[in-house]
């Protein structure tokens, strides 16, 4: 797997729109050699969401919601794949 950064905005309710860097490891398509076997498709899967408030590096990934976090995959896929 290798590690990656994808920087976007995203609005945190109260404190505003921030930018953030999505960290996130890309897998590649995995095909097996058993022809009964669904090759697992390739993609993203974000490890840490960062954004620096009030001069402090915070990881928000335990705060979003799984369809966020899915959205973010999806655009780190894109962004992968240019």
């Amino acid at each position: 797997m290798n590690e990656h950064i994808y920087e976007t905005a995203l609005d945190l309710g109260v404190i505003g729109e921030q930018k953030v860097e999505v960290f996130y490891e890309w897998c590649n398509c995995i095909v097996s050699n058993d022809k009964f076997q669904v090759p697992e498709p390739d993609g993203a899967i974000v490890i840490a969401v960062i954004a620096w408030i009030d001069g402090k590096e915070v990881n928000l990934f335990d705060y979003l919601n799984g369809n966020l976090i899915s959205d973010l995959e999806y655009e780190c896929g894109e962004d992968y794949r240019g």
